[in-house]
């Protein structure tokens, strides 16, 4: 039984993938080794779907395949993404150290900077800071995030002139 299977993919295989591959191909944006892949997947989802009415060839079931392996394959994960080349490493910097950062926390608007003290430097909890500050938890927060993002963007400026 598994021989008669393999013999009838094949023959399948090869009346039909010249037809399909065009198809498949321009479903992958022109990669080759995807095409190939979804032509092969398409093939056998294909033959496992139940038979068609009479009269319906499995060519016309292939391209339906196609057409929908290709639009599901985010889902079933049936394509990989092209892999990028490694990127070669980037040479070591110096760790950026406590004195730089005094100095950059220094270098930030009293709001942003008195949260960072607050919550990072003294290791009080969002609530904590807020009745310290004297502020709502949520202008906390937001005091965080902006002054965090002030204080990577200062730290990267200054690191790109070492």
């Amino acid at each position: 039984m598994k021989h008669a299977q393999e013999r009838l993919v094949r023959e399948l295989y090869a009346r039909h993938a010249a037809a399909a591959y065009p198809l498949a191909l321009a479903r992958t944006d022109g990669d080759r080794e995807r095409a190939g892949s979804l032509l092969r997947v398409a093939l056998m989802g294909a033959l496992r779907r139940p038979a068609a009415p009479a009269g319906a060839d499995i060519g016309g079931r292939l391209a339906d395949e196609l057409r929908r392996r290709s639009a599901a394959r985010p889902r079933f994960g049936l394509l990989r993404r092209r892999r990028s080349a490694p990127a070669e490493p980037e040479p070591a910097r110096p760790p950026v150290g406590p004195p730089a950062i005094a100095d950059t926390l220094a270098g930030l608007p009293s709001e942003y900077r008195d949260a960072l003290v607050e919550t990072f430097l003294r290791g009080r909890t969002v609530q904590q800071a807020a009745e310290a500050l004297g502020v709502p938890p949520q202008a906390v927060k937001s005091r965080l995030y902006y002054g965090l993002h002030r204080l990577v963007l200062a730290i990267e400026e200054q690191e790109s002139t070492w």
